[in-house]
């Protein structure tokens, strides 16, 4: 399974993407704002809209759902959840991905 998301100008690289995804029997689940997107052949769609009364579309709803949705993963996997997690922070380290930066205390 794959989720894909496209929203308006869509990127080549993921329209192909999805586009070898079925056509090698992969199970394609695509989050996009319009039904006629290039990915809405997927074979389950999940439509969410963006565009704002403003010049900039607002991607806000895309970031809490997929946040959601892997909220809802670990939740349902919380001990393969944890052991992703860990294995994550040792490969960032490793790569001194972030920087040292000391948490502020909120008053």
């Amino acid at each position: 399974m794959i989720v894909a998301r496209s929203f308006y100008r869509h990127a080549t690289e993921t329209i192909e993407m999805v586009k070898f995804c079925r056509d090698h029997g992969v199970c394609v689940i695509a989050v996009t704002d319009d039904f006629s997107s290039p990915i809405a052949a997927a074979d389950i769609k999940i439509f969410i809209p963006v565009a704002s009364g403003t010049v900039f579309d607002s991607h806000c709803c895309v970031y809490c759902f997929f946040n959601m949705m892997a909220t809802q993963i670990c939740r349902m996997n919380r001990p393969e959840a944890a052991e992703f997690c860990e294995k994550h922070e040792q490969v960032a380290k490793r790569f001194d991905e972030y920087a040292e930066v000391s948490r502020r205390k909120h008053h």
